[in-house]
């Protein structure tokens, strides 16, 4: 049971910080029926949490300067800090000719830091062709067909764990 002539006290803090960069370079080129499209770039995102917390139970006046966290009745105190990071660096290459025949290319490199040092950086890459069937000239003439586009894609994605610093505990 608790004694009211004595008080209790608690205080939390937190405080988040964050600082995302990306970076795009890109370049295009028509040469007769070639058109050209480029771009490469980096995508960095870093994020940083920390919060503290304390509390006392059984305080015995108002006087906080004279609260101890060796308060043997209850006391709890606990600072936590943990941050994150994503780097990312990818290239991307579109060529399309006689605008009707398509062809794109992309590769994509991230590193994060939920990962292992051993094991920080998953490649993505992906390509994917297209075919504009209804600018071909067997295909004009057709009153009920407006745009007709043959496409086919494969690519590799990834993801990351919810959770930071997973390469760090142990299993069982």
């Amino acid at each position: 049971m608790r004694d009211n002539n004595y008080g209790y006290g608690s205080a939390f803090s937190s405080k988040t910080e964050g600082i995302i960069m990306y970076n795009t370079l890109e370049y295009s080129q028509r040469f007769g029926k070639h058109d050209f499209n480029a771009i490469v770039g980096q995508n960095a995102e870093y994020s940083q949490y920390s919060n503290t917390y304390g509390a006392a139970d059984l305080i015995p006046n108002d006087f906080v300067w004279q609260v101890s966290v060796a308060n043997k009745n209850y006391s709890e105190t606990y600072s936590r800090t943990y941050e994150e990071g994503l780097q990312s660096l990818f290239a991307r290459v579109n060529y399309s000719f006689n605008d009707r025949y398509m062809l794109s290319a992309v590769l994509n490199g991230d590193a994060s830091s939920k990962f292992g040092r051993d094991n920080r950086w998953g490649l993505f890459p992906s390509v994917s062709a297209g075919w504009i069937i209804s600018e071909e000239s067997f295909m004009q003439g057709l009153p009920w067909l407006s745009f007709l586009k043959l496409r086919g894609s494969y690519g590799v994605t990834g993801t990351q764990p919810e959770r930071n610093y997973l390469a760090t505990i142990p299993t069982p």
